[in-house]
């Protein structure tokens, strides 16, 4: 507000815009001079020069908003009269008492005539600025939409009141999106979709404050599948999904079926250290599948035979092991005890299964040689690797310490396995050659990697850091079908360097099938690269021709690098999910923070692949998971055509740490 001079009077102008102080404006006489002295009230004589002030702080006018100040006149001689002109509307000025009062009901800015008279006759003009402002307002209605991941930056915006604006949070944005207070810009990378409501608010520099709630839409990334069937575990803890497999055709009903690991089952106490004391199990469930479900109905339960054994730590589909037409299954349990402490055992389901049952009650059992062996870390069916006919069993017993203490082992079980077994009776032994390499951390059929008819092995190392020295690399092993006898994996047929130290992470090994459709099957390792930055990279590497002698990870054609700090990368053949006759990967990444912490990832590759990329740059499809340490991925499987489609499927493990654990189906 200002007071301003006249062609017939003075002023001093004052900005009382959003500022609360009290202004005085003094207005000389015209038309005569006034008069100097004290005032009495008998002697009509003036106390001074007639002027005109503000009586209290004044602020800026809000349309609608109940307004109120008051004038002051000085000098000449009371009482005063006011008038005043070009006010606005909804303002009025009392004659007076000098009070501007009233609700604005028009904005803008009004430069008002003020008139003050005194007594004795005497006026004074003065000119008054006001504003009538409309009242701060969010102009903003709707968002764009995000992704998740990406980045992402809307600025909201606001109207009316009295700038600089504020802007604050009333209710949180989307996990990874932040507003800033400044500017009013949101920004960040959304980290879950879904629908989204958050509420902001909008302060004027008059504290006048404006309100709205939002809803943000936030896709997932492009190529994002959903779950075709979610399959959740019983109870928290049980660890459902800390390993996957197809299973085969199990029941004989032309369906394809998935067997579940959930090493965590019966177990006492709370806490992960209650593993120790977990029976665990696993869950047969058989396709086709075109519900989610919980596992406690509709499957098949396989307990653990004692106390701490946690059986499901590692399971497989066994294929045709005993040469009846019908798939068998595969359990690990490396805690097992009859052999000494945790010196494993692995047992055989063989098919049809029709009730839940014991481990007891296996058809083969191969129990660990010595105490802590941990027969069954790692397992799989393995091919035909003598031409029997017959699939095959190999068993990991990263403990072993029959090449040096905890140098680990390999064991080769050709099929049938039945009765009662020690690892020693394996047709084949794949002894580690250093102390603490821990060969058997993974193992898994090759497929016919040098096209000579019989199928190979491929076995991985954990690389135990603390027994080899923070230089210690890890190194995985081809072994080229037959085999038989013991013999070091120093003398493998393939000897796989990594490039960087383990830290005791541990590879994880896959046959990929034909990836590149040259009739030869190809392989999957997933390591350490160091790039040039001498920093290590973990890495899946794609072998995609014949292999012999010793080469390095940084040899293969092709390698996906998972930038950030991963520390396990999970890899398996997915099959032909797209239909083009090639063989395809899927590849999980139960660390990723895509969506949220340790939420996890899986993602699906479509063969032929080239180059060296970036998971996500590579990925033809990906499935995230849904909440903080989720773990999606920690396991992952092709599972056949589970809903007879024509097309492979896949089967995604997520233990959920602080959940019961679940196993997704992508179809």
């Amino acid at each position: 507000m200002s007071l301003r001079r006249t062609p017939t009077s003075y002023a001093l102008a004052a900005r009382a815009a959003g500022r609360l102080a009290a202004l005085v404006f003094a207005l000389a006489s015209s038309g005569g001079c006034g008069l100097d002295g004290p005032l009495s009230e008998d002697a009509l004589r003036p106390k001074g020069p007639l002027s005109i002030a503000l009586a209290e702080p004044h602020a800026d006018l809000y349309l609608d908003e109940p307004f109120s100040t008051s004038l002051l006149a000085r000098g000449g001689l009371a009482p005063y009269t006011w008038e005043a002109s070009r006010l606005p509307a909804g303002v009025s000025l009392h004659p007076t008492r000098a009070q501007l009062v009233g609700r604005p009901t028009v904005e803008g800015r009004f430069n008002t005539l003020l008139t003050v008279r005194d007594r004795a006759g005497r006026h004074r003009q003065g000119s008054l600025s006001l504003e009538v402002l409309s009242p701060p307002s969010i102009t903003t209605t709707s968002l764009l939409r995000g992704t998740v991941g990406a980045v992402y930056e809307a600025r909201l915006q606001g109207r009316g009141g009295r700038a600089p604006y504020r802007w604050d949070v009333i209710e949180a944005p989307p996990a990874g999106l932040a507003l800033d207070g400044a500017s009013g810009a949101i920004v960040g990378s959304p980290r879950l979709g879904g629908v989204h409501t958050f509420a902001v608010a909008l302060t004027d520099a008059n504290g006048r404050r404006s309100t709205r709630i939002f809803a943000l839409g936030v896709d997932m990334p492009a190529r994002t599948l959903p779950a075709s069937v979610s399959l959740v575990g019983e109870a928290t803890l049980d660890l459902v999904g800390f390993s996957v497999s197809g299973a085969g055709d199990v029941n004989d009903d032309g369906h394809p079926d998935v067997l579940i690991g959930a090493p965590g089952r019966l177990r006492q106490g709370e806490g992960l250290g209650a593993m120790l004391t977990a029976r665990g199990g696993a869950y047969l469930t058989y396709g086709p599948l075109s519900a989610n479900l919980k596992l406690l109905d509709g499957t098949i339960r396989i307990l653990g035979e004692g106390r701490g054994d946690t059986a499901g730590f590692s399971v497989s589909g066994g294929g045709d092991l005993n040469g009846d037409g019908i798939a068998d299954l595969i359990v690990g349990a490396p805690n097992e005890a009859s052999g000494g402490w945790a010196a494993g055992a692995v047992y055989v389901i063989e098919g049809p299964v029709e009730r839940a049952i014991n481990l007891i009650e296996a058809t083969g059992r191969v129990t660990g040689d010595d105490e802590g062996d941990q027969a069954g870390a790692a397992l799989s069916q393995a091919g035909d690797v003598n031409g029997d006919g017959l699939d095959d069993l190999i068993i990991g017993a990263p403990g072993s310490d029959l090449g040096g203490r905890d140098a680990g082992a390999a064991y080769l079980f050709y099929g049938p396995v039945q009765g009662a077994l020690r690892a020693s009776s394996a047709d084949a032994i794949l002894v580690g050659h250093q102390k603490g390499q821990g060969a058997g951390f993974s193992v898994a059929p090759a497929g016919d990697v040098n096209g000579d008819g019989f199928d190979d092995l491929i076995i991985g190392t954990r690389q135990d850091a603390q027994e080899r020295g923070a230089t210690a690399r890890g190194i995985a092993y081809i072994a080229f079908g037959p085999l038989s006898g013991q013999r070091s994996l120093a003398d493998a047929d393939v000897v796989v360097l990594g490039g960087a130290a383990q830290d005791g992470q541990g590879y994880a090994v896959a046959g990929a099938g034909d990836v590149n459709g040259d009739g030869l099957d190809d392989i999957l390792i997933s390591g350490v690269l160091e790039d040039t930055g001498r920093r290590p990279l973990r890495a899946v590497c794609l072998f995609t021709r014949v292999l012999s002698g010793t080469i390095k990870l940084e040899d293969a054609n092709i390698k996906l690098i998972e930038p950030g700090d991963t520390t396990r990368l999970a890899v398996a053949a997915a099959g032909d999910v797209n239909g083009d006759g090639l063989g395809d990967i899927i590849v999980g990444n139960p660390f990723d923070d895509t969506v949220f912490q340790n939420a996890g990832a899986a993602y699906i590759l479509h063969g032929p692949l080239r180059d060296t990329l970036t998971l996500r740059e590579a990925a033809d499809a990906v499935f995230y998971g849904r909440q903080p340490l989720d773990h999606v991925g920690f396991s992952v499987a092709g599972a056949g055509d589970l809903n007879r489609d024509g097309l492979d499927d896949v089967i995604v493990g997520s233990p959920q740490i602080g959940g019961p654990g679940a196993a997704y189906l992508l179809y």
